[in-house]
């Protein structure tokens, strides 16, 4: 019988570059910049009348009016633009809070 030895000190993992750290932060916190404004949009008039050809010739999200007007709509999609934003903002201090976790999601995005 061959007796397999495994190595009992843990390799070393080399460091990452400060360029790439420096990297991520800026893509990530520019991202959450960018959704955040946007869902910030969605609480103008303006924001509002401007999606609702979009939402009202939609097949998926045209039902939708049926249940808000415009501008509840609009107020809603950018209540959940704002958070999509913070869950990523908040990825590096609560990972657990920022997992997709939605029904439609799968559970193998962990």
């Amino acid at each position: 019988m061959s007796r397999m030895t495994h190595p009992t000190a843990a390799r070393a993992v080399p460091a990452e570059h400060p360029v790439a750290i420096a990297g991520r932060l800026v893509v990530r916190y520019g991202l959450v910049v960018v959704i955040a404004w946007i869902g910030a949009l969605k609480y103008s008039s303006y924001e509002a009348t401007i999606i609702h050809p979009l939402i009202h010739n939609s097949p998926l999200m045209s039902w939708l009016y049926h249940i808000f007007s415009v501008r509840a709509f609009a107020d809603v999609l950018g209540t959940f633009e704002i958070i999509a934003a913070l869950l990523i903002a908040l990825w590096p201090l609560w990972p657990r809070a920022s997992e997709a976790r939605w029904p439609c999601c799968s559970s193998s995005l962990r």
